[in-house]
């Protein structure tokens, strides 16, 4: 493919004069990381998921921050960060939830608030509920950990490319040069789809292409680390709650289906079970992110995190103790 005035990089014109843009993934990272420190002070390369959520939550933190910050720069673009800092509310929640699982001391009480955060009736969790409770206290360290290992890997992985793609020197060009020289490290196809779509003003491409980085955050970042989940596993499944308003828990979404076929077999950590219910089109959270109007996304996205009017306070079992 000829370019008048530039080069050609895997059939995009870039300018001839790219040189800054032509950056390693490695410098696009530490540019990320340079701008986090600035921000809250912390160097995330220092974020071990190994350690305790006490002496960690301020990494994860500042990860659901930075995608807070991209999408409200370009809230029309970047619609994945948007869903990600959503998703940092019930997240966090459980983190919390999980380093003071010590102040559950009441089944019933578990019962009731449980049930009323997942969205079904407390009769239905009266057989599982002692057993989910014994899971929850007895496995928290190991879940903890699992969930931290996701929030810094997604991070590392695609932290770097919004950075890439809305900064001065970078853009598209910025992109398929990484792409070029180490196609695993982004899917160039979903960049390829929100620019085109932001240069011809077609939001649906726009939308297809962060439904495709969602994909790969789900399949190839997050499957590997929760796939490999057994008794954690099963207390995500019950837990695990949609951060976009109205949507539906996984458990009741499981159930919904589990009623028409008794056999069937719903586990989060199994990634067609996870992202048929990301992607429901019924109170699924991809579909009711879409359909938010743009104004009313911001908003959504910039609720804090934690703090007397934190999301996650919503989304947690003790949300007193959320901090």
């Amino acid at each position: 493919m000829a370019c008048s005035g530039g080069v050609c990089i895997s059939g995009t014109c870039c300018p001839s004069n790219a040189t800054v843009t032509l950056k390693s993934k490695a410098a696009w990272q530490a540019d990320v990381n340079t701008e986090v420190l600035a921000d809250s002070g912390l160097d995330m390369t220092q974020f071990d998921p190994s350690k305790p959520f006490s002496g960690q939550k301020g990494y994860v933190q500042a990860a659901y921050k930075y995608y807070e910050k991209r999408f409200l720069e370009h809230p029309d673009i970047f619609l994945w960060a948007g869903l990600a800092k959503l998703a940092g509310a019930p997240v966090y929640a459980g983190l919390s939830d999980l380093e003071n699982g010590g102040a559950i001391t009441d089944l019933s009480s578990f019962t009731l608030r449980l049930a009323q955060l997942l969205g079904v009736p407390a009769g239905t969790l009266g057989v599982v509920a002692p057993a989910l409770l014994d899971a929850f206290t007895n496995l928290a360290p190991q879940i903890q950990r699992n969930l931290m290992a996701i929030n810094r890997t997604v991070f590392f992985d695609i932290a770097w490319q919004l950075k890439a793609y809305a900064a001065p020197d970078g853009g598209l060009c910025a992109l398929e040069y990484i792409a070029s020289v180490d196609p695993e490290a982004l899917d160039i196809s979903a960049w390829r789809s929100i620019d085109q779509g932001l240069r011809e003003n077609n939001t649906a491409l726009i939308a297809a292409g962060n439904l495709e980085l969602l994909y790969r955050e789900q399949h190839d970042v997050v499957q590997p680390i929760l796939g490999a989940t057994t008794s954690p596993g099963r207390v995500l499944t019950a837990f695990t709650l949609n951060p976009v308003p109205n949507g539906i828990s996984f458990l009741e979404w499981a159930l919904d289906l589990w009623f028409v076929n008794p056999t069937a077999v719903f586990s989060l950590p199994t990634f067609d079970k996870r992202w048929n219910w990301i992607n429901a089109p019924d109170r699924g959270m991809w579909s009711l992110w879409i359909q938010a109007n743009s104004s009313t996304r911001r908003v959504w996205v910039g609720q804090p995190l934690t703090g007397p009017t934190g999301r996650a306070q919503t989304y947690a079992l003790f949300p007193d103790l959320v901090e």
